[in-house]
């Protein structure tokens, strides 16, 4: 039986690969997400920083197993979220696992 549930909220690992010297680092967290209607994505522009910062604002219900520069865990709040989402190679990862699980699709399919 498919259900309608309106609020719906999913936590999934995240890989994030930091550029380092001539090469990059593999970073994992875990990003907990909440479902927006598809209409109300579509208000956001994602091609521009602002437009992408709102709508992860607006999706990300808290993010896990961050450090600090020195790997010390951070206790989550929105000025860590406002830094992470202020690392370009956090977005991405952050947005494309939001829309596969949404679709229901992952990458490649």
């Amino acid at each position: 039986m498919f259900k309608i549930i309106e609020d719906v909220t999913f936590t999934r690992p995240i890989t994030a690969y930091r550029p380092q010297g001539e090469g990059q680092v593999e970073e994992k967290f875990t990003a907990t997400f909440r479902v927006i209607p598809p209409d109300e994505a579509d208000d956001f522009n994602l091609l521009s920083t602002e437009g992408a910062t709102e709508f992860l604002k607006r999706v990300i219900v808290r993010l896990d197993d961050i450090g600090d520069a020195e790997g010390k865990p951070v206790e989550y709040t929105e000025g860590v979220r406002d830094q992470v989402f202020r690392l370009p190679w956090a977005r991405g990862p952050l947005a494309r696992t939001y829309f596969e699980e949404v679709r229901g699709a992952k990458a490649g399919n």
